[in-house]
């Protein structure tokens, strides 16, 4: 996980413009963030956002 420094510079967002974006994601079960002091022990639990097609792996070509 980026730092709060890092997230601000790549995102252009102020610190607390992006703990509110944090907030939300983890009222909404898609990231868990229990220690709300540090940005280091945040699990990912649904990466892609409800109702769209998430990556998939490439289909393997049968051997012909």
């Amino acid at each position: 996980m980026p730092t709060a420094h890092e997230l601000e510079v790549k995102t252009g967002q102020s610190k607390q413009r992006i703990k509110e974006a944090l907030l939300l994601l983890a009222s909404e079960n898609y990231i868990l963030w229990e220690d709300k002091s540090s940005l280091e022990r945040i699990v990912i639990i649904e990466g892609w956002e409800r109702g769209s097609d998430s990556p998939q792996q490439p289909q393997a070509k049968p051997n012909a």
